[in-house]
């Protein structure tokens, strides 16, 4: 693997962009290894460090849970609301394996086979518990996954350009080589064209069938990127699934942190690296992100909030390795499992007559293959493998891999395309490979001696594949998800009946409509798993300083709009007038910078004279100008005034509630504002409990302190008690007004921008009708019976 010297800095001060490896410097860089130098000497690492001694980033030490395959808690009885349940048809599974609700699954997976490959083993478990899979991943691999009998979705192209981009450019932190080649874009657009394939996965009918299909879940490996914000945008759970650690913890650093510096406080510097590497990664593709999230009606996300997205918002995490390798971390909370690795049933495989006669022709030969990694110097690497080959005199077989290794005849020798290691392992006396997972996996499942050549950056008594599956039940929100007409269906509307809200499925709810019973307008999308990501405020004073600057960049980025130094508004509930007016014609000419001189004037057709506009067409122009500047005013005020009413008062506000957080205390939760209504309710309760607890805590905290550290501890309660009668009490007064305008802006953004949540329930809708007419559910009967003994019993 070549240097990669320079970086392009997206922002970032040079000192924690890729540097030349030895530099000496203390920075942090990336190295010819794939991996990022963390230098605890430099300032970068130190400033960002004292983030993770914050009040926002505990480090739970909890025990791993424990849990069997069918956890009891999903094999009782559902909570009935409107007496016993109806009888319905049980369904089928070959395996005799169930689960209460049959669900769609969305798999989505980034990377080469061997990422995808376990993924096709958990879809087919998945199925046998009786719900349907789509696995969402590169056009290579479509036919890989339909003969496996799961569904394919198409959400990117080959992944090798990718893939190549990554090894030169390990985590996405791009190499001054790959700036002046122009990849930076490319691999920009890769990211984008994936990030729209895995949103269309998720609402799209069957590109084969035309069967409808909505997701009511997701699984995903963390380098799709989509994965948490479909899942905000479809109100579903989300579960990831990876080979390498992601998740912070004290017991080993970030696989693609080189840590540097002594041994002084080792935990916490592990634990800091997988911050550094995150927000390193979020550096290169959050704005690519936030662009798309817009197209999703989502609210862009925070510098420092988009790298951590994962871990605050305790989505589920399954690692598939052997805990005999790598045991687990005790400080992971207990929503991560590590299942052991995961292997797919060994697959028929007829080899052909050459394979077979050369397997024949002497000893078992040794197995090489670099994968999915895409060499810089294919006949280079070549050359080095014969020549080892060759002096060590045994045979081999050489794969291909995506950097199509290859050569001329050997005796010794053999060039090999894609066949299953299943059936080759069996074969070989040994295996040097790249170090990825699933290969690294089937060779010690099968006992062979292996050697690893790294370039960036594992049993068989393991059901990984098993535990995996179980993982995911464990952790679905089962109280939520069941609908109440139709056991065995997920719920995806709500509909209110004499003050009680009833969950429907899509083919509950397309019967009851076709029936006469339910208007569809008065249908409501059930959020299975609402996410809510939030901007959280450390203190008044970093909390409002921040809201400020956020104002300020809306405002001059939209200066900059106007005035055509910018091709795109920010992102602000104004940014749809701004395009209105961007699309004037006078405003329009004067945006086409690739049409001006160097002097920035406008040079589209110009033929050397000078003409001087009619007394009419100067009338014409001076009007669109006016309405140019009317309507640039339109968007300058909204913008400013949500500024100053909301987000900076909000920011204040919340910074004074997460004071205690300094001091070890959680402040009280008065639940999320999501519109007008939850506004004015955490407004109210955040004023009844802040004015009592400003007052008593002057009392309680003194009390506590003596009841902890004697007279000393009545000295540092006191202290507290005043700082709490300040801070909670500032809460309460601002709060009063700050959050029902926080939820007054919440519910014109929702009214604004409302195009996803038409296509998500248009979607839905239209699965519902094609399952009833489909007939795959028998006993649809049964929901209207239900419904109208339901309605029986609100009368009485």
């Amino acid at each position: 693997m070549t240097s990669n010297e320079g970086s392009e800095t997206f922002g970032l001060p040079a000192e924690y962009m890729r540097q030349p490896a030895g530099t000496g410097k203390g920075e942090t860089n990336v190295n010819d290894d794939g991996r990022v130098t963390v230098d605890w000497d430099s300032t970068f690492v130190r400033r960002f460090s004292k983030l993770y001694t914050g009040p926002f980033i505990p480090r739970p030490s909890i025990p791993p849970p424990e849990y069997s395959e069918l956890p009891a808690q999903f094999a009782g009885d559902p909570a009935e609301d409107f007496g016993p349940p109806p009888e319905y048809p049980e369904t089928t599974i070959k395996s005799g394996k169930a689960w209460k609700v049959k669900l769609n699954i969305v798999i989505q997976v980034v990377g080469s086979q061997g990422d995808v490959q376990p993924f096709i083993a958990i879809g087919q478990e998945l199925q046998r518990y009786g719900h349907r899979v789509r696995l969402a991943s590169h056009n290579i691999f479509e036919d890989f996954i339909r003969e496996s009998g799961l569904e394919f979705y198409l959400i990117g192209d080959n992944p090798a350009e990718l893939m190549a981009y990554m090894v030169k450019n390990p985590g996405l932190i791009p190499a001054m080589e790959s700036l002046r080649a122009g990849k930076i874009r490319r691999k920009r657009m890769i990211i984008r064209e994936i990030l729209d394939g895995c949103w269309r996965s998720y609402i799209e009918p069957d590109i084969v069938t035309g069967q409808s299909f909505v997701a009511d879940t997701i699984i995903a490996n963390p380098p799709s990127f989509a994965h948490v914000h479909c899942a905000q945008a479809l109100s579903i759970p989300v579960h990831l699934i990876f080979t390498m650690p992601w998740s912070s913890t004290e017991a080993f650093p970030h696989p693609l942190a080189n840590m540097k510096g002594d041994d002084t406080d080792k935990g916490f510097k592990n634990y800091v690296s997988y911050g550094v590497v995150s927000w390193l990664i979020w550096q290169g593709v959050g704005d690519v992100i936030n662009k798309w999230r817009k197209k999703l009606d989502l609210e862009e996300i925070a510098m420092f909030k988009g790298p951590h997205l994962p871990e605050q918002l305790r989505v589920p995490f399954t690692y598939y390795w052997s805990t005999d390798l790598v045991p687990r971390a005790s400080d992971w909370p207990a929503y991560i499992d590590i299942c052991g690795f995961i292997f797919r049933e060994s697959p028929q495989y007829e080899p052909p007559a050459d394979l077979q006669a050369f397997l024949a022709s002497g000893p078992p030969p040794i197995y090489i293959s670099f994968g999915s990694i895409m060499v810089e110097n294919p006949d280079f690497i070549t050359a080095t493998v014969v020549n080892a080959v060759n002096a060590v005199g045994v045979q081999a077989i050489i794969s291909r891999g995506w950097s199509n290794l290859s050569g001329t005849d050997h005796e010794n020798i053999y060039y090999i395309g894609d066949c299953p290691h299943e059936w080759l392992f069996e074969q070989m006396a040994a295996i040097v490979h790249h170090g990825g997972a699933g290969t690294t996996a089937c060779g010690s499942r099968k006992s062979k001696p292996t050697l690893i050549i790294p370039f960036f950056g594992e049993m068989e008594s393991e059901a990984g594949v098993h535990a995996a599956v179980s993982s995911f039940h464990r952790h679905l929100p089962l109280e939520r998800l069941e609908c109440d007409l139709y056991p065995g269906q997920p719920a995806v509307w709500s509909c209110s009946r004499k003050g009680t809200k009833v969950k429907f499925s899509k083919i509950a709810a397309e019967t009851l409509v076709a029936d006469g019973l339910v208007k569809r307008k008065s249908l409501t999308m059930h959020a299975i798993s609402q996410i809510l990501i939030e901007n959280r405020r450390w203190d008044p004073i970093t909390g409002g300083a921040s809201a400020v600057m956020c104002t300020a960049t809306d405002l001059t980025e939209l200066q900059d709009y106007y005035e055509g130094r910018s091709a795109r508004p920010p992102n602000s509930i104004s940014n749809r007038m701004a395009q209105e007016s961007r699309n004037n014609p006078c405003v329009d000419r004067m945006s086409k910078n690739d049409e001006r001189s160097p002097h920035g004037i406008d040079t589209a057709g110009f033929d050397g004279s000078i003409k001087t506009p009619s007394g009419q067409g100067r009338g014409r122009i001076l009007g669109k100008m006016a309405r140019a500047s009317a309507k640039s005013l339109g968007s300058f005020v909204p913008t400013a005034l949500k500024g100053m009413t909301v987000d900076i008062p909000l920011a204040l506000t919340e910074g004074l509630r997460n004071v205690p957080r300094y001091y070890g205390e959680e402040p009280r939760d008065h639940g999320a504002i999501t519109n007008i209504k939850s506004g004015f309710t955490v407004a109210g309760k955040g004023f009844a409990w802040g004015m009592a607890e400003a007052v008593s805590d002057v009392i309680i905290k003194p009390y506590q302190g003596i009841q902890e550290d004697g007279p000393r501890g009545a000295v540092t309660g006191l202290g507290k008690g005043m700082a709490n009668m300040a801070s909670k009490a500032g809460c309460a007064m601002f709060g009063v007004i700050v959050y029902p305008s926080a939820g007054i802006a919440k519910s014109l953004h929702t009214l604004i921008h409302s195009q996803t949540g038409k296509q998500i329930a248009n979607a839905r809708h239209g699965e519902g009708m094609w399952l009833r007419e489909s007939n795959q559910y028998p006993g649809t009967d049964n929901i209207v019976f239900s419904f109208q003994e339901m309605l029986k019993r609100g009368k009485r």
